[in-house]
């Protein structure tokens, strides 16, 4: 009976492991850490930076996307589509890294283009009780977006207090595919990703960028807006990693519990480095691996039960 348990409880740590929620990765979308991304359409005016772990920060304000040169300006912005957009997890989560300030702040959006920084009055392991993906969020700015920013008198005593992290504005989500149909104005400058289909080799997709002002001309020919091969984009709902205590009997039995792994802190510089990256895999390989784990475990827990 003990051992049925222990599989049992074997099943829950992997069946919770496969379900959280976790960021979209730059690679789905032939982006990559550092990458400026905005939406194609010229109604949506928001720069956004992605970093490894599947996040995104605005540019609240167009003055301070100008402390940031060596990105390359709006020509290097990488134009998507709404929904790639929406797939990554906006955070509003900022520490100075160039004076090494250790502080994390919290972005509070009071206009259109204006806001003011919450000091976190936390400790790290806090932070990543109350939320596990904490320091994948942190994103690193500059001196002079730290100095922009009003500093607010009033301290943030956990995570969960940071308010959300966008611009203050009304707008109705339209997709991509309506968007196209009713003819919408593309945006004239940056870099648009696309599937290339060459008219001489049916089927050689090709995920390339191209400057916008191409964008209309490579899409009359065929070519499709977005990576080749990229998954369907859906708007990530961050999940915080479930507790799960499982107790054999009333008994004084001691129990089995399943804590979150520690989190190693991360923090984001908006100068884009090389990385490392490990071979893409297709999400269904995943899933025939997760069901062939999971058919496994039953298969053990009908021979002890």
């Amino acid at each position: 009976m003990n051992k049925s348990w222990f599989f049992l409880g074997l099943f829950l740590v992997i069946f919770f492991n496969f379900s959280t929620v976790s960021a979209t990765s730059p690679s789905d979308y032939g982006l990559k850490e550092g990458d400026l991304i905005s939406a194609i359409f010229s109604d949506d005016p928001d720069v956004y930076i992605i970093n490894e772990q599947g996040y995104k920060r605005l540019f609240l304000n167009p003055e301070i996307f100008k402390f940031y040169t060596h990105l390359g300006g709006f020509f290097s912005v990488k134009l998507v589509t709404q929904e790639v957009v929406d797939s990554f997890p906006t955070s509003g989560l900022f520490r100075n890294c160039e004076d090494n300030d250790e502080k994390v702040y919290g972005v509070d959006v009071e206009g259109e283009d204006s806001g003011q920084l919450k000091w976190i009055n936390t400790s790290g392991d806090q932070a990543v009780q109350d939320d596990p993906n904490f320091f994948k969020k942190v994103f690193c700015i500059n001196r002079k977006e730290f100095n922009w920013y009003p500093k607010s008198q009033t301290a943030l005593n956990t995570v969960k207090e940071v308010p959300k992290y966008e611009r203050i504005k009304e707008l109705k989500r339209v997709s991509t595919e309506k968007k196209l149909e009713s003819k919408a104005e593309f945006k004239d400058i940056g870099q648009a990703v696309i599937c290339h289909h060459p008219s001489n080799s049916a089927g050689a997709f090709q995920t390339i960028s191209v400057n916008a002002s191409a964008l209309k001309a490579h899409l009359d020919h065929g070519d499709t807006v977005g990576s080749c091969f990229a998954p369907t984009p859906t708007p990530m709902i961050p999940t915080a990693t479930p507790l799960v205590t499982i107790s054999p009997s009333p008994t004084s039995s001691p129990s089995f519990t399943v804590t979150p792994s520690p989190t190693s802190s991360l923090s984001f510089s908006p100068t884009p480095t090389p990385t490392t990256r490990p071979q893409h895999r297709h999400p269904h390989q995943h899933q025939h691996q997760h069901m062939h784990i999971m058919a496994v475990i039953f298969s053990r827990l009908r021979l002890l039960l």
